[in-house]
């Protein structure tokens, strides 16, 4: 690591967030997490009324908060942190059981895919990122929901590595 030969850390990419949750993890062994949304088990799309942002955070339909697992977890696989990256993919795996799903809330997964996408590894022989899994398996799961909208279509109109993971993922999973 660069930081061991200079003895200079740049943590010029990190949040302040998520370096306070990275430095709770590492005096405490566990972080803060991000307020939870109440929700169900089950995710089901709800054609919701058009609702502003305070009121959704008040009813648990806004969560700002996946990213932040996500930026948790990227930071700690930087820095081999390998059971505060499991942490950080269980406790997004428990938000995403208890998401709401409605029609305009489509774009908070978006979002995460995109996210995840653009800041983690991609396969190779026999590595897969374990944050892409869970967000692949995530989507697997909800796409007889929101394969219909529009915000899905040009997900995966961009094709790319995610794409390419669904299938796999898709076929793996028919294949069984």
């Amino acid at each position: 690591m660069l930081e061991a030969t200079t003895r200079i850390c740049d943590w010029s990419d990190v949040d302040l967030d998520t370096f306070r949750r990275l430095s709770e993890y590492t005096y405490e062994g566990d972080y803060t997490l991000p307020p939870h949304c109440p929700g169900t088990m089950n995710s089901a799309v709800v054609p919701g009324p058009e609702i502003d942002e305070a009121n959704a955070r008040d009813t648990g339909l806004f969560t700002p908060d996946f990213i932040a697992y996500c930026r948790l977890y990227t930071i700690a696989d930087k820095y081999c942190v390998e059971p505060l990256c499991k942490l950080a993919v269980s406790d997004l795996r428990e938000k995403l059981q208890v998401f709401k799903l409605y029609e305009h809330n489509f774009s908070a997964i978006v979002e995460l895919v995109h996210f995840v996408y653009a800041n983690t590894p991609p396969s190779y022989a026999n590595y897969h990122d374990s944050l892409r899994i869970l967000v692949v398996s995530y989507i697997t799961s909800i796409v007889g929901v929101i394969g219909d909208s529009d915000t899905f279509k040009d997900l995966v109109w961009e094709g790319g590595d995610f794409m390419l993971d669904l299938l796999e993922a898709t076929h793996t999973f028919g294949a069984t």
